[in-house]
């Protein structure tokens, strides 16, 4: 059947993806199309480094051995970035009074007590890593094209790094001498990691997108301290929270976080019932409408930009493609061979380093000759491309392939898949919770613990079960795609560690204490084991695969957050570090709790908490005021302010409109599938048959002609990959049958020189009869 675009292939789906509309002409399969997703997933990277690599050997030799060092270029990094946690504080180097300097005393200066390394020997660690990571930027220029930017960005690096290397040579000589090379670590942290500055670009962006709303919030809260300041002036109210302009703000700013609420109304209140419509039209207005406004606005921008992002990336690869499509059409007939397809395929994987199997390129370019009868156009791979592209898998297949299959694996895996078998598992944890809800009522034990070693063994037995159920799983289905499939084998390998640490440690010190210890940690751990139960129930399976699609884009907006962290945490290190005594006034401040003197910036790991405390905003105008205090300016406030808005209002706001859009993509995706259930009750319920049961949905929603649903068992997989080894040895026979004939011709015409020179002709002439 053919397209209206003139294609060979077979069609199926009418998909409009990427800004274009266009006719997708394959008919899918789990089978055939597992090492074609591979393939996609690596050609993304490929078209991202071809317009930046350089050609010729010696460029490709210095990149080979780039990323065979890759990894230290990483952990270089990730030591320069965290080691600022074991870093003398700059206030405990300048501060005469302190003893301990590698502690900072925190008897006196409450800190996190994390031991510093000596001032000397993180300067050195940091020079190290300065140099080492100065290196990596100047060996990629041996093979990579560098473009305006690039070059900008490499100046500004070396720039900064020698500055920092000028100021950790001076801190050197005077041990007591502040630094700034902490200051220049952030701006080298964001030019190193690519990832860490497209999201704060992708954020300045919408900040500056918004700035509309946000001057609404600021307007509007001036307004309502102006008109508070006027209400309530003269008042007992205006004395507390009102007494200035500039204190009628403030008080506003804490509202909109309801932090002083209801505090901050009950004076007036208590004066007269009307005054609480000011407050209660103030909440309504901010917390209903602008704060909601602030999430929309925030993630209607923030999407855009990444969907502009993803667009403009989808023009560049058809670009790629369609040159390096054209680069092997040697003859311009408009479609490529299998010769031809496989010699574009490899070329596109050697842009990336990747090892192509000769035999995974033969399959996959017989796939494609197959179904475009030998010819193979230039539409008909982007098609198929922008299939794998739509039903992309990520890394939930990758391994299939690879995976050997025998009978006594098949029969294992029968056994795990098998629905009894899950229940079985389910009714084990499940007891096993009770047993332990039945210890912790007091119902099975005595106050002296006299049943205690049975039940120990009891659970000892268990959590032997579970272990054989992790070797059965990794056995049945392969250990990479154990992993993958089932998720609660990562929390239970660190369970079967801990707990058996636990009982070694018992075994060697045969303590009654040692004991009732070990007891309590598999109480704890088991009861993480509930969670797999949680699966069973089809909204906390939603929730929880939400969860785990969020992994990923929290983690670029984690590393963002951790930037802003340690910003802020460095400037508090010098505007409140060393401050916060035990000797302080503060102690004494009947409006402060004593033990908020905890909260600091004394190091930079307090900090963090600090941070994190302020931004889940629970009392965090009492923490400001008791930095106002020891500082003795209300300008203190600024700080803290600006740390709200990007916390907060910016950052928070993102992540929550991710889970909500996350979220109900999910939940839809789950009822189509249940709805296609019901018509096919055969179809399995995992990740790799929802994906493409989603693309015969979709076809069947687009298309013309109906699609074959194609969505196999276990059993029938496991089959085909048994058939394809066979396959794959029987070519590999073949193989070396022929260069066993081609060797003995060869000594034979070696022996015959009359014969041989009888015979002349070129290499490509004599392989070519051998060949065939």
């Amino acid at each position: 059947m053919n397209t209206s675009r003139g294609t060979n292939c077979e069609l199926g789906l009418n998909q409009t993806h990427g800004g274009t509309n266009r006719d997708k002409t394959f008919t899918t399969s789990k089978y055939d199309d597992v090492l074609a997703q591979n393939m996609v997933m690596a050609l993304d990277k490929a078209i991202r480094k071809e317009q930046r690599t350089e050609t010729g050997e010696k460029a490709k030799k210095y990149q080979i051995f780039y990323y065979k060092v890759y990894y230290v270029k990483y952990v270089t990094l990730y030591i320069y970035m965290f080691m600022v946690f074991f870093e003398v504080p700059s206030w405990c180097l300048t501060n005469s009074n302190i003893k301990d300097r590698r502690r900072c005393d925190p008897d006196v200066y409450p800190n996190s007590g994390i031991p510093k390394l000596p001032h000397y020997i993180s300067r050195l660690i940091e020079l190290i890593c300065l140099f080492t990571l100065l290196f990596f930027t100047f060996f990629r220029r041996t093979f990579r094209k560098l473009t305006k930017l690039a070059k900008s960005r490499e100046l500004i690096q070396t720039i900064l790094t020698f500055a920092s290397v000028i100021d950790i040579m001076v801190a050197l000589i005077r041990s007591n001498s502040p630094y700034i090379s902490h200051f220049i670590r952030i701006l080298l942290i964001v030019i190193f990691i690519r990832g860490l500055r497209e999201a704060l670009k992708r954020i300045a962006l919408v900040i500056a997108d918004s700035k509309e709303i946000l001057l609404m919030i600021i307007s509007y809260i001036i307004l309502f301290g102006w008109v508070g300041f006027r209400l309530f002036r003269g008042t007992q109210q205006g004395e507390a929270y009102f007494s200035s302009l500039s204190e009628s703000i403030w008080s506003m700013m804490v509202l909109l976080t309801t932090a002083n609420f209801p505090d901050v109304m009950m004076l007036a209140y208590n004066i007269n019932r009307a005054y609480a419509i000011f407050f209660i039209i103030y909440l309504v207005f901010v917390l209903f409408f602008l704060l909601n406004l602030v999430l929309a606005v925030y993630y209607n921008n923030y999407r855009t930009r990444v969907d502009n992002t993803i667009s403009k990336f989808m023009s560049i690869r058809e670009q790629f493609l369609q040159l390096k499509f054209q680069s092997h059409d040697l003859e311009n007939k408009g479609y490529l061979t299998q010769r031809e397809f496989k010699s574009m395929i490899t070329d596109l994987f050697e842009l990336n380093l990747q090892a192509v199997k000769k035999t995974n390129l033969n399959k996959i370019a017989a796939q494609f000759s197959h179904r475009c009868r030998g010819q193979i156009t230039l539409e008909d791979f982007l098609q198929y491309f922008e299939i794998m592209d739509f039903v992309s898998l990520d890394n939930q297949i990758s391994g299939s392939v690879a995976l050997k299959v025998n009978l006594r694996r098949r029969r294992v895996k029968k056994i795990v898949t098998n629905a009894f078998y899950d229940l079985l598992m389910n009714v084990i944890v499940a007891l096993n919770i009770v047993s332990i809800l039945a210890k912790d009522m007091g119902e099975m034990f005595s106050e002296k613990n006299e049943h205690l070693m049975p039940w120990l063994i009891t659970q000892l037995i268990i959590t032997w079960l579970f272990l054989a159920e992790m070797i059965l799983i990794c056995y049945g289905f392969g250990v990479l795609k154990a992993f993958k499939r089932r998720n609660h084998l990562k929390i239970e390998i660190l369970f079967q560690i801990i707990i058996l640490s636990a009982f070694i440690y018992y075994l060697v010190s045969l303590e009654t204490e040692v004991l009732i210890r070990y007891q309590e940690i598999i109480i704890i751990l088991r009861g993480f084991r509930l969670m797999k139960l949680f699966n069973e129930i089809k909204q906390w399976k939603i929730i929880i695969r939400t969860i785990s699609s969020l992994i990923k884009p929290f983690a670029s907006l984690l590393l963002v957050s951790f930037v802003f962290f340690l910003l802020f945490s460095l400037i508090g290190d010098r505007a409140f570090g060393g401050l916060s005594a035990t000797n302080s006034n503060v102690v004494r401040d009947q409006n402060i709790p004593d033990t908020y003197i905890e909260m600091n910036f004394n190091d930079i790991a307090n900090s963090f908490v600090t941070l994190f405390t302020l931004m889940v905003v629970n009392n965090w105008h009492v923490i400001v005021l008791m930095f106002e205090n020891i500082t003795g300016t209300i300008w203190t406030r600024l700080f803290f302010i600006l740390f709200y808005f990007f916390s907060v209002l910016v950052i928070l706001n993102i992540l929550v409109a991710l889970s909500i859009d996350i979220y109900s993509s999910i939940e839809s995706i789950n009822s189509q599938n249940e709805k296609k259930d019901r018509e096919d009750p055969t179809n399995e319920d995992d990740l790799v048959s929802e994906s493409f049961t989603s693309l015969s949905q979709v076809c069947n929603k687009y298309k013309t002609t109906p699609i074959k649903d194609s969505t196999p068992s276990d059993e029938e997989e496991d089959e085909f990959f048994f058939q394809q080894k066979e396959k794959e040895d029987k070519e590999e026979e073949k193989e070396e049958r022929k260069e066993e004939i081609k060797e003995t011709k060869q000594s034979k015409l070696k022996k015959s020189p009359k014969i041989q020179d009888s015979h002349e002709c070129s290499e490509s002439n004599c392989h070519e009869p051998l060949l065939k």
